[in-house]
């Protein structure tokens, strides 16, 4: 069996949207082959995830990564996964980040969000990752090419700055940019 993320998917065209993760997606862009990407208990280490361990500023990079490496979509697993991994029974997320399930699955890789009394409850990391999603947008709105010069620093999913001062530099040139100034 071939894993769906492998590129012979899109090259063959046998999904109408091939969603890599986000360790698979460069053989995607360099076929320029329209995809989503995803992440899902791997990968690890210098790639973009967003796991309890994982430094907030690089969650924050998740809509810079997605805007310039062109993804069309995000498939976000694990937003409120709180019963325990293949059963029908409750986890306890305040008390173990991997609902039974570690060393399968990663601390804070099921769930965002916590279970409260009167609905969800908002976590820090789901802040973060919405604040990349308006990232994207505000480069999209300010008509930033996503190969703009000021993108450069952002190579692969698993090279980009990680540094929040490098965040807090570009976004203020992106905001002081000219509506539609591309490729600087």
């Amino acid at each position: 069996m071939r894993n769906v993320g492998n590129i012979e998917y899109g090259k063959e065209g046998l999904t109408d949207i091939p969603i890599p993760l986000v360790s698979a997606a460069q053989a995607y862009m360099d076929a320029k082959i329209p995809h989503w990407v995803y992440y899902c208990c791997a990968p690890t280490g210098p790639w973009l995830n967003r796991f309890m361990d994982t430094p907030l500023s690089k969650i924050r990079m998740s809509g810079w990564l997605f805007y310039r490496h062109q993804a069309n979509g995000f498939l976000h697993w694990g937003f409120n996964y709180w019963d325990k991994m293949e059963k029908e029974e409750a986890g306890d997320p305040f008390h173990d980040g991997s609902n039974a399930s570690y060393p399968g699955i990663p601390f804070g890789d099921p769930f965002m969000i916590y279970p409260g009394p009167d609905g969800p409850i908002d976590s820090i990391r789901w802040e973060v990752f919405a604040e990349s999603l308006q990232d994207y947008a505000i480069l999209q709105t300010a008509g930033i090419a996503p190969g703009d010069a000021m993108l450069s620093d952002i190579k692969t999913y698993a090279d980009f700055p990680k540094d929040p001062e490098w965040l807090a530099k570009t976004l203020r040139k992106v905001l002081k940019s000219p509506v539609g100034v591309a490729d600087r």
